[in-house]
């Protein structure tokens, strides 16, 4: 196919170059003439043996008119070559640089490239230290040098002043004179200063002779050095040309680019090869092709899209997998398309998003466009109001215009259409690649895609019934708002996405959005701050973040105390409170809630005062003031009966009933229990109906109901899992073990009791996790493994110790006796009975008759094993103690 076309073999040319004497500077500036033009008709390679350029002639004679315009008329000129990645933007400046050197710029070219995350400066540093020659110096060589050249451009004047500034950029430090410490106060004043010096350098280097500075990859520049590169090209000096590329977002961004200044302006932009240009260009990459020809111009034609780098890295590939083979007979090739490769997986693909995207006819690109500012999902009646925002070229288009656009670009796989729509009425549209969607919003024009946030918000505000079901879209509202400048509407907004995330028990999501709403809020309203952080600091709770939570409620009750907001400061107080009595810190559980009461108090909240007497009381019944406690339980219930509130009665009466049941009182107990289950059933509150279940449980295990009491846990279990809520999914868990450990299922039990046990320390949860921890001594006791059960036995009496629980406290030694008394050890008869002892003093102290019985028990169990009569007699009196007050309590009970 390509035979005729190719008049000279690569051996034939290769010779020729070989033989060839060196050129002198004249003839290789006019054979790079060549290869932009003559070479083109001639069909042959250049003299250097590169692949000529192919299809850039008149981009190539326009940059050297602007080589010419600089050496010869002593012009200023601001040239700029755009082009999406592979078009040959690089490439064409190297041939341009090449006749630059050999067109009077010998020595005078000095070429840098941005880097994507550069720091502030660094391109005009890397531009800088490139022309000085300051690159991997030292910083004394750096010092000398760049003294030495600034004099030499600026004379004696101010090079202290100029090295102060420049130096600072390039790694080399400078004495501050007075001027720069004046102008350095200020950090736009410095900015100012820098971008005068750097034009100042640059104008006096152009006086000495032409100048040809070259910045590739604008795209990646950072903003300090894009202010200084503007300046520079407003006052750029006669004989300097300043040669920059970048992708064509970059020059859409910055419209006025190179235009505001008195330089020529040459903006070039490389657009894709046509046909005859790609074959050109398969000539020299590939030469003749024998076999498959026509198959190989078409599949290159067709997945190319008329990228010379595209194309490049389609012909290696294609190699690779063995589609394109040398040709056995002749020179060339032979292509076979049974081995191409699969398109789906292909890596060129992430190459040609950007060729794809400005491929593409004018209204689809738009309807894209538009459409990628909304984000990755999409409704197709925002075109409309977007439109004459976005291409108001295309603003009168017709909806049957936008159906068949559509359609193409859903047939040419840009978007998918979604089966249902989230919008009632509304066509739901995707992008299919993320990438794309982020290439089309980078085209868009900053103040225009401002606008178009704007429209997007205005265009989503009106469809709250829609809203309101998915925080997703209350969230892309918001963001939306943010981004057209309404940051206080998209702080409230943010607030409503997270409340409506909870509710559809997304609470990740919705601390996310509460982060975002917060941030965004900043100090605009405080009274809606103040709501925000309660709200947070609960979910951050439920989430098992306690440390966050504290965070939250804290900052909240400062909030509250500067505005005077008593009654939310005690809100405040009071979650704090309950947070560090879950983390088992009792006494700064107690403190907080103490102070929540006077803040509840002199706010004159009645409610507040019940619930803050609540969870004091339950606090205070885990430290063994039972008397203050009962009182404060029964006060709270009569707050909460008198102000009506059910939810509170519930709480209250909770309280009660674990109170009683831990004095044997039985039947106050259950009736109470039975009181707080009718009212979490209607109040069809999972975290409330848990509550109850576990106090249903831990009377139904009081009256050794084992069966029933684990039915009650996995119930609790359940609805822990529903309400999301980490502490009580790990107190469920954890009391669920310890119901199969009574029950004999070991494998269940320690299963359950080792989750419960993670999930608790993640939570912060002390309590359950001394409980779980002794539960787990208890069942490696059972099965004879004592290590193991001597080492939770002392990780629980560690964690009870810190939660200074008594309670706790009793049940953990009992549980040290047990393990003790298993090593049949004589030596460890005097630790089983100081253990049982000290357990027997603590429910003395704590006025407990319950726990006292079971210790009575335990001990006079330990007592059996030894046949001394005296021992056996004390033995005997115990258990007669014992199953006194087992009685006396059945019989109060009763009463």
């Amino acid at each position: 196919m390509f035979e005729a076309e190719l008049p000279l073999t690569a051996d034939s040319v290769a010779r020729l170059i070989a033989a060839a004497p060196k050129p002198g500077p004249e003839v290789l500036a006019f054979t790079y003439l060549g290869t932009w033009g003559l070479a083109h008709l001639a069909s042959s390679l250049t003299i250097d043996g590169k692949p000529r350029l192919v299809g850039r002639e008149l981009e190539s004679v326009r940059l050297l008119h602007a080589i010419d315009a600089v050496t010869r008329g002593n012009e200023a000129v601001v040239a700029s070559v755009a082009g999406v990645a592979g078009a040959g933007k690089t490439r064409l400046i190297e041939d341009t640089l090449t006749v630059a050197e050999a067109s009077g710029l010998e020595g005078r070219v000095f070429s840098v490239t941005a880097q994507p995350g550069d720091a502030p400066n660094a391109t005009i540093a890397r531009l800088l230290s490139t022309r000085f020659g300051l690159n991997q110096k030292s910083a004394a060589f750096k010092r000398d040098c760049l003294l030495r050249r600034v004099r030499e451009l600026l004379g004696d004047d101010r090079v202290e002043d100029v090295c102060y500034f420049i130096g600072a950029l390039v790694g080399a430090s400078f004495e501050q004179t007075p001027l720069t410490r004046v102008l350095s106060q200020q950090s736009f004043h410095a900015e100012l200063a820098l971008q005068s010096l750097v034009c100042e350098l640059f104008a006096a280097d152009s006086r000495r002779a032409p100048l040809c500075l070259v910045i590739e990859d604008l795209h990646h520049i950072d903003r300090e050095s894009l202010g200084t590169l503007l300046a520079l090209t407003d006052d750029l000096q006669p004989g300097t040309l300043l040669l920059c590329s970048g992708h064509p977002d970059f020059f859409r961004r910055n419209e006025h680019f190179g235009q505001t200044g008195a330089a020529v302006y040459e903006a070039i932009e490389l657009t894709p090869l046509q046909a005859d240009e790609v074959r050109a260009m398969l000539r020299q990459v590939v030469g003749p092709c024998s076999r498959g020809g026509d198959a190989f111009e078409r599949y290159i034609l067709e997945s190319g899209l008329g990228n010379p780098g595209l194309i490049q890295e389609l012909v290696r590939e294609l190699w690779a997998c063995g589609a394109l083979q040398g040709a056995t007979d002749v020179e060339g090739c032979e292509f076979d398309g049974s081995r191409l490769p699969d398109l789906a997986s292909s890596p060129r693909l992430r190459v040609a998003t950007e060729v794809r995207v400005s491929s593409l006819p004018e209204l689809e690109q738009a309807l894209l466009e538009a459409a990628s500012v909304v984000g990755s999902v999409f409704w197709a009646g925002m075109w409309t109001a977007l439109l004459p925002i976005s291409s108001p070229a295309h603003a009168e288009a017709s909806p049957s215009q936008i159906e068949r656009a559509v359609a193409r670009l859903e047939r040419d796989g840009h978007l998918l259409r979604m089966p249902d729509s989230r919008i009632e009425g509304e066509l739901e549209l995707v992008f299919r690649d993320g990438s794309e969607r982020v290439c089309l919003e980078r085209a868009v024009n900053p103040s225009r895609r401002r606008a178009l946030h704007r429209v997007i918000a205005d265009w989503l505000s009106p469809h709250e019934r829609s809203l309101g079901t998915s925080s997703e879209l209350v969230a892309l509202l918001a963001r939306h708002l943010a981004r057209s400048g309404s940051e206080y509407r998209a702080a409230f907004t943010l607030l409503c996405a997270a409340r409506v995330a909870c509710s559809e028990g997304e609470g990740l999501k919705a601390a996310g959005y509460f982060e975002q709403a917060l941030e965004a809020l900043g100090e605009q309203d405080n009274r809606m701050r103040v709501d925000a952080l309660c709200d947070f600091g609960t979910l951050l709770g439920q989430l098992g973040r306690p440390s966050e939570a504290r965070r939250a409620f804290t900052e909240m009750g400062e909030l509250a105390k500067r505005l005077n907001l008593h009654a939310k400061r005690g809100v405040a107080l009071h979650r704090l409170g309950r947070l560090h009595r879950q983390a088992g810190e009792l006494l700064l559980a107690r403190r907080a809630l103490e102070r929540a009461l006077r803040a509840f108090e002199d706010g004159r909240d009645a409610v507040g005062t019940a619930g803050a007497q609540d969870e004091l009381g339950m606090v205070l019944w885990l430290l063994g003031d039972r008397t203050q406690a009962l009182t404060l339980l029964r006060s709270a219930l009569e707050a909460h009966k008198a102000a009506r509130d059910e939810q509170g009665v519930a709480v209250s009466l909770s309280g009660l009933a674990l109170a009683w049941s831990d004095q044997g009182r039985a039947a106050p107990s259950q009736r109470a229990a039975g009181i707080v289950s009718e009212i979490s059933a209607r109040a069809q509150d999972p975290a409330a109906r848990c509550d109850a279940q576990l106090v249903q449980a831990h009377l139904a295990t009081h009256r050794h109901d084992l069966l029933g009491a684990r039915s009650l846990y996995r119930s609790a279990a359940e609805l822990a899992l529903a309400a999301k809520d980490r502490h009580r999914l790990a107190r469920s868990l954890v009391l669920l073990g310890v119901s199969e450990l009574r029950c004999d299922d070991l494998a269940r039990a320690e299963d359950l009791l080792t989750r419960g046990a993670r999930l608790a320390e993640d939570a912060g949860s002390l309590l359950e996790l001394a409980e779980a921890r002794r539960g787990l001594a208890k069942l490696a006791l059972k099965r004879r493994r004592l290590e193991d059960a001597r080492k939770h036995a002392a990780s629980a009496l560690r964690l009870t110790r810190r939660l200074r629980c008594p309670l706790q406290l009793a049940a953990t030694l009992r549980t040290m006796a047990d393990v003790a008394a298993a090593t049949s050890k004589p030596s460890a008869e005097q630790r089983v009975v100081g253990y049982y002892v000290r357990s027997i003093e603590v429910c003395k102290q704590l006025g407990d008759d319950h726990e006292l019985a079971k210790g009575y028990r335990a001990f006079a169990r330990f007592a059996d094993r030894f046949e001394h009569r005296e021992i056996r007699r004390q033995s005997d009196m115990l258990r007669e103690l014992s199953d006194e007050i087992f009685r006396r309590l059945s019989q109060a009970d009763a009463a």
